[in-house]
């Protein structure tokens, strides 16, 4: 057993990572079956109602489904916990035409049945064999697969020994690309510190962390509140010659936002603009999470859509408002739309609130009303149509459910806008240009 599908790694019985919830127990089919394909979702409901000929159900609605759809109910029954369900399915993906090997979906069905430990020693035995036919990449690939996957699993010592095998293995990308998996994997356990020694283990042996291993670290001890090894994380990224890139300094901000400290997220917003580096709708969206005062405003009032003057002159008289938050807020009023959010064109203007939290929308669409007013007021021709995005895709119930077009629907009904839903696109809506521009230059900006 021990050679044969972990990468030369001894399965121990029962080694479960303490600590780790076992999240597979009890509810497992409870949830909603919501595979991407309906063929793939007509299987699993199938599964659902076998009983005890679940395989046998199983081997026979699979066979006629296309290589996404098998692929689809495969990577169900893995992330449900069922390696009963697993193995037959793994079995036949193996055994299609198109099949391609895959590291990382192996190391997961190798990492699931290794949880269990002695209950599913038989069910080891049954994976197929890969020594045979792996080059050495492909072994480095995988035993990198098996690190993170044990990790994720909450199994620390069989991550170890994935790491020390990849030690033995005579390619020289294998020990540094080990690292690299051990201080992922130990920052998936919120064990930042032990990573970090990982990492110095790593610069000890001649290799030189790249910004990903650093990002890791400094995501692993913000999450965990160590703001300070943060920073210490961060600085040394940069001395090192490792420039921080967007998502480092999202990970920053998302960390004091966890924390409640404001005036450290402005700080690293001002950081980040100086080493010119611009604040993406993930950056906002960090921001606004660390203002709940906005959703309370704007439940007080949807009038606060008209204009940014009104928000924060209602985020002011809040009591529920911090300093901290309405410093945040300025500083958003001060950064303006984000340019990515909006196009312009002779015959449409457009404001794109998908990916946008509701804090961010709440933000950024009165200033767009803002930026539109300003437009018509210096003489700019009224386009044929307005358009407020506030979703994509072919799902309307979801499209209509969703938080941030109840939002816009609500508000700009409340406001007696022009703006009406597309009927070709619930997740859209759309007002005339001319209808539009008599509406914003008879509404109230303060």
């Amino acid at each position: 057993m021990a050679g044969c599908h972990g990468f030369d790694l001894l399965l121990e019985p029962g080694v479960i990572g303490r600590g780790f919830k076992d999240l597979s127990r009890g509810n497992r089919w409870s949830v909603h079956v919501e595979c991407a394909s309906k063929p793939a979702m007509r299987v699993m409901r199938e599964v659902e109602k076998a009983g005890r000929n679940v395989t046998s159900v199983l081997r026979r609605k699979s066979r006629g489904l296309s290589r996404t759809a098998q692929l689809e109910v495969l990577d169900e029954f893995v992330q449900r916990e069922r390696p009963e369900l697993v193995l037959p399915m793994y079995k036949m993906v193996r055994d299609a035409v198109w099949f391609k090997w895959d590291a990382r979906l192996h190391a997961r069905i190798v990492a699931l049945l290794a949880k269990d430990g002695q209950s599913n020693a038989a069910m080891l035995q049954d994976l197929p064999e890969v020594q045979e036919f792996l080059s050495l990449a492909q072994r480095a690939d995988l035993g990198c697969a098996l690190i993170e996957s044990y990790a994720h699993c909450g199994l620390r010592s069989h991550a170890l020994a994935a790491f020390q095998n990849l030690q033995s293995l005579p390619l020289a990308r294998a020990v540094p690309f080990g690292y690299k998996s051990l201080i992922r994997a130990y920052c998936v356990l919120d064990l930042p510190s032990e990573a970090e020694q990982f990492l110095r283990a790593m610069q000890a042996a001649g290799y030189q962390p790249s910004g990903d291993e650093y990002k890791s670290l400094i995501h692993g001890f913000g999450r965990n509140g160590m703001l300070r090894e943060m920073e210490m994380l961060a600085c040394e990224m940069c001395n090192q010659g490792v420039a921080l890139d967007t998502a480092g300094f999202n990970i920053i901000i998302s960390s004091y936002g966890q924390a409640g400290q404001h005036d450290k997220m402005v700080e690293v917003v001002d950081r980040m603009i100086a080493a010119g580096v611009e604040p993406n709708l993930v950056s906002w969206n960090a921001l606004t999470k660390a203002c709940p005062s906005l959703i309370t405003a704007l439940s007080d009032g949807c009038g606060l859509l008209a204009s940014p003057e009104l928000l924060l002159l209602r985020l002011k008289e809040q009591r529920a408002s911090s300093p901290g938050e309405i410093c945040v807020v300025k500083v958003l009023l001060l950064h303006g739309v984000p340019p990515k959010a909006v196009t312009w064109s002779s015959a449409s203007w457009q404001l794109d609130l998908h990916s946008m939290s509701l804090g961010t929308a709440s933000v950024v669409f009165p200033m767009w009303l803002s930026c539109l007013r300003d437009q018509f007021k210096s003489g700019k021709q009224a386009p044929g149509e307005v358009r407020v995005v506030t979703g994509w895709g072919k799902h309307s119930e979801a499209d209509v459910r969703a938080p941030i077009r109840r939002m816009m629907v609500g508000g700009l009904g409340a406001m007696e806008s022009p703006f009406k839903a597309d009927p070709n696109n619930c997740g859209t809506l759309v007002a005339r240009g001319s209808a539009l521009k008599q509406w914003l230059l008879t509404l109230p900006s303060n």
